[in-house]
């Protein structure tokens, strides 16, 4: 671990959307005033020299605007790949919506079409249920989706717009 620049690291995506406006993020941001960043950022080397965020995108992103300079950090190992990694660590840090994991499997699924439910199950530490949602969810045009991820549905709505994923108008 050691400290680096935060001009060093490029974000590559993300599984969960960074929103700024969110009170999360603005409370993240005051506390980060007060007491500085006290979570190292992970990050991995990719083949170009890069050091592209796993964990830590608010962070970063908080630590550019209040113009610090250098962060804590740890560098990943690994063969597995950068969504593969966010998903490790943010399913069990963070709350992922549907949406989000809507948005990872597709990301998954562009290197790894012949995943199975059973292995996504297994990465997000997921039941059968909640993977086949977030499946179902991969249906919906991209749009729709970015929209859904910014301003979650009511139950209500939530249950229209699976119906019509699962069921899609010929």
């Amino acid at each position: 671990m050691s400290q680096i620049a935060t001009s060093k690291f490029i974000s590559k995506g993300n599984v969960r959307k960074v929103d700024k406006r969110s009170a999360e993020y603005k409370a993240l941001k005051d506390n980060i005033k007060v007491k500085g960043i006290r979570t190292p950022i992970t990050y991995k080397v990719d083949d170009n020299g890069d050091h592209i965020i796993i964990n830590g995108h608010q962070r970063i992103a908080i630590a550019k605007e209040l113009k610090v300079n250098e962060i804590l950090a740890c560098e990943v190992n690994g063969d597995a790949s950068i969504s593969e990694e966010q998903i490790s660590v943010n399913m069990f840090t963070v709350p992922m919506t549907i949406f989000d994991a809507s948005s990872a499997i597709l990301k998954i699924m562009e290197t790894e079409p012949d995943i199975t439910r059973k292995e996504l199950q297994l990465r997000f530490g997921k039941n059968a249920q909640w993977v086949q949602k977030a499946i179902t969810f991969t249906n919906i045009m991209p749009e729709l989706r970015a929209y859904m991820e910014k301003e979650p549905p009511n139950p209500a709505v939530n249950n229209e717009i699976r119906d019509i994923a699962e069921h899609p108008p010929s």
